[in-house]
């Protein structure tokens, strides 16, 4: 998994960050 990609995911929805984690 790209961090870059997870971070511009949370910037645009946190909830989105959360499902990808887990």
């Amino acid at each position: 998994m790209n961090k870059n990609f997870v971070a511009h995911r949370m910037d645009k929805s946190g909830v989105c960050l959360i499902i990808k984690c887990l």
